[in-house]
């Protein structure tokens, strides 16, 4: 999948560089972790928290993976470039 983001337009990946979790997913790894800091989380909680590092890792990747292609086309990616476009 990584490799296969050099064919992306651009635009495409701006778009994946500036993805980020929805708040929603955010604000539950939040209190999960918490959980786990304090050692009061379940086995499903658990499993659940792991599923979501997982998936911010992939999404890490692909993130950078996307400021690479950008940054070797020429292009300057900056912190504010990154924000979000409806922000």
């Amino acid at each position: 999948e990584l490799k296969a983001m050099a064919y992306l337009s651009d635009d495409t990946l701006w778009t994946i560089a500036r993805e980020q979790m929805p708040k929603s997913v955010q604000e539950r790894m939040s209190v999960l972790m918490t959980r786990n800091t304090r050692g009061t989380i379940t086995d499903a909680e658990h499993a659940d928290l792991a599923e979501l590092v997982e998936r911010g890792n992939r999404l890490t990747l692909r993130k950078a993976q996307a400021m690479k292609y950008l940054t070797e086309r020429g292009h300057k990616v900056t912190l504010d470039d990154l924000n979000p476009a409806d922000e």
